[in-house]
């Protein structure tokens, strides 16, 4: 019996002849123009032969005329799948293996990688786990369950995915790059930086993505120079990227380059702008570069952003006229809109042992236990902390660490790294751990994990020492303070103050500070080494009319932001119109050695505290070098940091109670180089005998604030 047209063509077609075969396929179809057969085979021959759309419109006929067959739709799925349709292919293999679930084993593969670039990331892992299940050998199942896994948001279970594929295949730049992605979102820094190197130096050419990549992890290494040249190079090959370019505005901006900051930041914002991330960056340039009203409007501009509206609270601090009620009703708003309503207190919680007397785990959550303010008050309490009342624990929100973290990590009991985990996780790991007191030490500053303890991760939690007001949340019952920043008239948020008798910060020079220098005889040096941010109009202005009534004083500045000229010559046209020449004023950017940095401390006379929010770690280290520190109490607690700090430590004649005053009490000291000697000659001394600087003193007392919160918890929650 003679073949039939369509056996003949399946015949060529099988042995390869594709130009037979379709010349028999297309004779049959004028004769059985709806045989769905002969349609879905020419459609895979035209798929084959290049011609994939015309293939596909073939096809789909053939599924409209027999839609009961498995076959037809699975071959439809694959050809979407070469257009790039990876929706509709998906949609095709459902079909496909609901009719005939053997076919899932053929097709599994392709419907990996279509889920995948779909961005369905759950489906894509799970296929990618089964093929590797399946032939362990397969690295490009590996390479796919990696990708999957991470771009599903979860870096931690893409890495070792990653690294088995790279094990089968080393040389994978596209495996190695994820890799280090993920490290650096799971808090490796280290290792992240040391694999991303090693894959851009074996790169044959320039890769957008690992440039964009090493950069991130040259920029938490702290390795600015390195950040942005990787960035910039990432960026020349992939111009328009709003995500490398939004990242380098950011880079540019902890360097001190405000001006390319901002347009980089405009730019990433100009190409996506709905895009989050970049719009809260360039909030945040214009908050490094001083321009405080505008950071807030970004960061508010972004409502459902939790981080950006943190920010914009933390930025409320630095606005003149803004009060405590302000701030404390926009924390409360902050709470309200982004922690849990009702957030119970864990079983683990409600079963810890009531013993008011016995020893306590104590918490520290900080993103800062690195080279940092906030690390350079908390190490001498650290140190002296009675070990035998408290065991300590760090959660240290960190990707990269450094030679302060190192001794921090030696005064801890325990040290977990919680970069890289969400709320939920971290809050279940601090439960784990058994901690009593839990202890945020940022507040609403960048890193926060106000998140975890609006999951009551521990049944006592405070803040203390990084953010001076409220974080707005009835889950933090107590807030670790002073009787000069808690004023009386001052209202005051969900925490309970817990006031310090010698103050809430301790200071300590850091090992190898030098030498108080003579100052030379000459014109008064006023200078302020805070940041931009806080030098508000209202402040630079007393501090102009200041210079005006001391005749040929000078003014030093020094921060991140004068290492830009835009701002600098703002900052000398500001002055300038206020009579004050630019030979008067001395701009200095940030000097990366802490040594150096406070050896600039020899070339100031008087040191001038910046307001509404006051310097801090720049205030203990002026006096410790012998400056006097000329202050104003403020109406905040943001703006009253200055005046506990010089109380206690025994300088209360630096406290002004009005701008008006300050000008007064700054121009009489400037007035009195007898008494500036003295100042230079004594303070440092003063300071380590007062209670700013006894660190032992310190500790006791936050010690008993610890037990009283505690001893508060155990009545307020009795067991049973």
């Amino acid at each position: 019996m003679a073949e039939s047209k369509l056996e003949s063509a399946l015949s060529y077609h099988r042995a390869g002849d594709l130009a037979a075969a379709e010349e028999l396929y297309v004779k049959h179809l004028a004769d059985k123009p709806d045989d769905s057969e002969a349609l879905h085979l020419y459609g895979v021959l035209k798929h084959q032969a290049g011609r994939s759309a015309d293939g596909r419109e073939l096809v789909a006929r053939a599924v409209a005329i027999a839609p009961q067959v498995a076959a037809y739709r699975a071959n439809l799925g694959m050809i979407a799948a070469a257009l790039g349709d990876n929706v509709a292919a998906l949609d095709a293999f459902a079909a496909a293996c609901t009719m005939q679930p053997e076919l899932e084993a053929a097709v599994l593969a392709l419907r990996a990688g279509c889920a995948l670039a779909a961005g369905r990331f759950s489906l894509a892992a799970a296929d990618y786990a089964q093929l590797a299940q399946a032939a362990p050998e397969n690295v490009d199942a590996w390479r796919g369950l990696a990708l999957a896994r991470h771009a599903g948001g979860d870096p931690r279970g893409a890495l070792p995915a990653y690294r088995r594929a790279l094990d089968r295949r080393p040389d994978d730049l596209v495996a190695e790059n994820g890799l280090g992605a993920a490290l650096l979102e799971t808090g490796n820094g280290g290792e992240a930086l040391a694999v991303l190197e090693r894959a851009a130096a074996r790169a044959r050419a320039p890769w957008g993505p690992l440039l964009a990549n090493l950069g991130n992890a040259r920029r938490a290494a702290g390795d600015l120079a390195g950040a942005i040249d990787a960035l910039e190079r990432a960026i020349a090959c992939d111009p328009d990227n709003a995500t490398t370019l939004s990242n380098l505005a950011a880079v540019f901006s902890e360097a001190g380059r405000l001006g390319d900051a901002r347009k980089c930041g405009h730019r990433a914002v100009a190409l996506a702008p709905d895009d989050t991330a970049a719009r809260a960056n360039l909030a945040a340039c214009h908050f490094d570069a001083g321009s405080i009203g505008e950071a807030i409007a970004g960061w508010r501009a972004l409502p459902d952003d939790r981080v950006a509206a943190s920010n914009a609270l933390y930025a409320l601090n630095f606005r003149n006229g803004t009060s405590t009620a302000d701030i404390i009703e926009a924390s409360k708003r902050w709470a309200q809109r982004f922690t849990p309503s009702e957030a119970a207190i864990p079983v683990a919680a409600s079963a810890a042992s009531r013993d008011a007397n016995r020893r306590l785990r104590i918490g520290f959550v900080s993103p800062d236990l690195r080279s940092h303010s906030v690390a350079w008050f908390l190490l001498p309490v650290l140190e002296a902390v009675d070990r035998s009342a408290f065991e300590i624990h760090a959660f240290a929100q960190l990707a990269i660490e450094d030679a302060i973290t190192a001794r921090l990590r030696t005064l801890f009991d325990r040290w977990c790294v919680t970069d890289g985990l969400d709320d939920d996780a971290m809050a279940a790991e601090i439960r784990n751990a058994g901690i009593d007191i839990l202890v945020d030490l940022a507040g609403h500053t960048a890193g926060n994990r106000l998140g975890a303890f609006a999951r009551r991760a521990a049944p006592v939690q405070l803040t203390w020492l990084g953010y001076p007001e409220t974080t707005g949340m009835p889950s933090i019952g107590w807030r670790i303070s002073d009787a000069i920043v808690e004023a009386p008239d001052l209202p005051s948020g969900p925490e309970r103050a817990l006031c310090l008798d010698g103050g809430h910060h301790c200071y300590r020079l850091p090992d190898g500070a030098p030498a108080i220098r003579e100052r030379a005889a000459g014109p008064v040096v006023f200078g302020s080494f805070n940041n931009w941010p806080k030098h508000s109009p209202e402040c630079l202005h007393l501090w102009a009319e200041i210079m005006s009534r001391v005749p040929g004083s000078r003014l030093i500045l020094k921060n991140k932001a004068m290492a830009d000229t835009d701002v600098r010559d703002a900052a000398a046209a500001f002055f300038s119109a206020r009579g004050i020449g630019a030979e008067r004023i001395e701009m200095l950017a940030r000097i990366e050695d802490p040594l150096g940095h406070l050896a600039l401390y020899g070339g100031i006379d008087i040191a001038l505290d910046p307001f509404p929010y006051n310097g801090v770690t720049t205030t203990c280290e002026a006096l410790s070098m012998g400056v006097p520190v000329m202050a104003l109490e403020g109406a905040t607690r943001a703006g009253r940091t200055a005046a506990s700090i010089l109380t206690h430590a025994e300088c209360p004649e630096l406290i002004a109670r009005s701008p008006s005053a300050y000008a007064e009490l700054a121009v009489a000291l400037a007035g009195d180089r007898a008494r500036i000697a003295a100042y230079r000659a004594t303070l440092r001394a003063r300071i380590q005998a007062s209670a700013l600087g006894n660190a032992r003193l310190h500790a006791e007392a936050l010690g008993t604030a610890f037990r009283s919160a505690w001893a508060a918890w155990c009545r307020e929650n009795p067991a049973g």
